[in-house]
């Protein structure tokens, strides 16, 4: 039988976790089994396992990626995403994640802040969160556009909410 374990519980432990996974200096483990098209971080806090994991081939834009909080062997909560970012753009959204998972410590569909503005680059970055979404339920699309010449530099679909009753 699994105890109690309230949702507010598990989006700080998923906070913790995103604040030392794929927006820090730190390498990610490969997962040979996937041909190591696969990274992931995986992180022990208070009792819970964070597992945060992405696909993409290398020279290629497109990635998929799923992170999800465990405890006691039973999956309490995820997130998905699919899509692309042109590789120059992966330090802005790293910058953008940053601002929500460590400045602002705020769950908004599991990414980035709803406008994020680059000081030093002409990107901008976008998280447009379907109305009603909590980290329960959500989500949303995020993505990049270069402010000098209007290029997109990709996006992502993003989805997930509690596997478990609360």
């Amino acid at each position: 039988m699994r105890a109690y374990v309230s949702m507010a519980e598990v989006e700080k432990v998923w906070l913790d976790a995103m604040g030392s996974g794929y927006i820090s200096d730190r390498e990610p483990e490969q997962v040979p089994q996937y041909q190591n098209f696969t990274k992931r971080f995986v992180h022990e806090i208070r009792g819970f396992k964070v597992v945060d994991e992405w696909t993409s081939v290398s020279g290629e834009d497109f990635s998929f990626g799923r992170t999800m909080v465990w405890r006691d062997g039973f999956p309490l909560w995820v997130m998905q995403y699919y899509g692309y970012y042109k590789e120059r753009a992966i330090p802005f959204l790293k910058e953008a994640l940053t601002e929500n998972y460590v400045r602002r410590r705020v769950f908004l569909a599991g990414r980035g802040p709803d406008f994020y503005q680059s000081r030093e680059l002409d990107l901008n970055y976008s998280n447009a969160v379907h109305q009603g979404s909590t980290f329960t339920a959500f989500t949303a699309l995020e993505s990049i556009q270069d402010r000098s010449n209007g290029e997109h530099l990709g996006h992502h679909r993003i989805m997930g909410g509690r596997m478990c009753p609360e």
